[in-house]
């Protein structure tokens, strides 16, 4: 739970986790709210050119804007862009090479994140 999450980050700022989702980098993600906080919705933030919003939201969730990195190294122009790339996880290093499996329908089997997050 959200509460679970401020607690474990408030009670250990070095070794915060979610028992929930042992997989979230609970202080990476803590960050990532503060500066989505910041954001507003004047023309410069959330609104006006789509490019600009992405890269914006990429920058709140703590990402580089890497549009001609390869896919599978940092690629970023997709962020975003479509139904399959619109979510922004502060996920652990130790879990960006995991894979799909077959886990998750409509996804690719083997779905390297670690050098985007990286």
């Amino acid at each position: 739970s959200l509460l679970a999450m401020q607690s474990a980050a408030s009670a250990d700022s070095t070794k915060s986790y979610d028992e929930q989702y042992p997989g979230t980098a609970v202080q990476r993600m803590l960050a990532i709210r503060d500066r989505v906080r910041s954001l507003n919705s004047d023309a410069t933030n959330l609104n006006g050119d789509w490019e600009n919003v992405r890269r914006n939201i990429l920058w709140a969730g703590g990402l580089k804007d890497l549009p001609n990195a390869a896919p599978g190294a940092g690629y970023t122009g997709h962020s975003f862009n479509d139904f399959n790339h619109c979510d922004l996880t502060a996920m652990l290093g130790e879990y960006s090479t995991a894979e799909n499996r077959g886990r998750v329908a409509g996804i690719h089997q083997s779905n390297q994140l670690g050098a985007g997050i990286r």
